[in-house]
């Protein structure tokens, strides 16, 4: 499909990522944090907002960030939009 404006595929994805459609959105840490801290992926943890959050949660009981770059200077930043 393509639509006239990205919002819209971004909507229906976050929707797919809730349903646990999309699962390797979440697949390890690694790739979590690749996606949380992609510029493409700022709307998308936007329009989210509430929602990724939970859905990273309910992915797999514990995540570990430790040994990884989260970027949480900027306030469009996926990990900002995740609480």
């Amino acid at each position: 499909f393509q639509f006239k404006h990205l919002s819209f595929q971004e909507a229906l994805f976050v929707e797919a990522v809730q349903r646990h459609e999309a699962p390797s959105f979440w697949e390890s840490n690694q790739k979590a944090a690749e996606n949380i801290n992609d510029v493409f992926y700022n709307n998308t943890f936007v329009i989210g907002f509430g929602h990724l959050g939970n859905s990273l949660a309910e992915q797999k009981r514990y995540w570990d960030f430790s040994n990884l770059s989260l970027v949480i200077d900027n306030d469009n930043c996926g990990f900002n939009r995740l609480q």
